[in-house]
C-alpha cells in the first residue's frame, strides 16, 4: 500500500516522515453505547461511529482540615512562648533551628514561616508595652531574625525551578 493509496479525502497520509501509522484494533469488548441503554435500538445509525471508553477520574485531593494547616505554628509558638517564659535564648535558637531543619524536610511553606517572623513581632510590641523587658525584646528580635532567615531560604527553594531529567537519545 502506498502513501496515497492510504489516505481519504479528510484524513491525513499514513505515512508522516516516512513512518507509516497504523489504526490501533478497536477493542475487544463490546461497550454499550449511551442509545442502547436508553431504549433505542442499537443498529440505527446516527452517524459515524465513535470508540466510547471510560474515562479515568482521579480521586478529589485530600482536604486539609484546619487543625492540620496551623499545627506546626501553633506547636512552635507555643514552644517559643514556653522557652522565652524562662528567658533563655538558647532554647529558643535551637527550638527555630529545629522549625528551620523541619521546613526544609518537609517542605513547609514559607509563607508559615514569615507568618511566624509577623507574630513574632507583634509579640515584641505587645511585651514593649505589658512588661518593658530589654533582655525579652531582645531575645524575640533574635528569633525574628531567625524566622526571617530561615523564610527566605525555603522561599528560594521554592522560587528554584524543578530539575529536568536527562533524556537519553538513540542514536540510529
Amino acid at each position: 500500500m502506498t502513501e496515497f493509496e492510504a489516505t481519504s479525502a479528510f484524513s491525513r497520509p499514513a505515512s508522516v516522515d516516512g513512518v507509516i501509522h497504523r489504526t490501533t484494533p478497536s477493542p475487544s469488548r463490546k461497550i454499550p453505547s449511551p442509545s442502547a441503554s436508553a431504549g433505542q435500538p442499537a443498529n440505527k445509525a446516527t452517524g459515524p461511529a465513535k470508540s466510547e471508553r471510560p474515562f479515568y477520574t482521579p480521586a478529589p485531593p485530600k482536604r486539609v482540615s484546619r487543625w492540620e494547616r496551623f499545627q506546626t505554628p501553633l506547636i512552635l509558638l507555643g514552644g517559643m512562648i514556653g522557652g522565652f517564659m524562662i528567658q533563655n535564648t538558647t532554647i529558643g535558637v535551637i527550638m527555630i533551628l529545629a522549625y528551620g531543619i523541619s521546613a526544609l524536610i518537609f517542605r513547609i511553606q514559607s509563607r508559615t514561616t514569615f507568618a511566624l517572623a509577623a507574630l513574632s513581632v507583634a509579640a515584641i510590641t505587645v511585651m514593649l508595652l505589658v512588661k518593658p523587658n530589654a533582655e525579652l525584646a531582645s531575645n524575640f528580635t533574635t528569633y525574628t531574625f531567625l524566622l526571617l532567615v530561615i523564610g527566605v531560604i525555603t522561599l528560594i527553594i521554592e522560587g528554584r525551578p524543578p530539575k529536568r531529567r536527562k533524556r537519553n537519545r538513540r542514536l540510529n
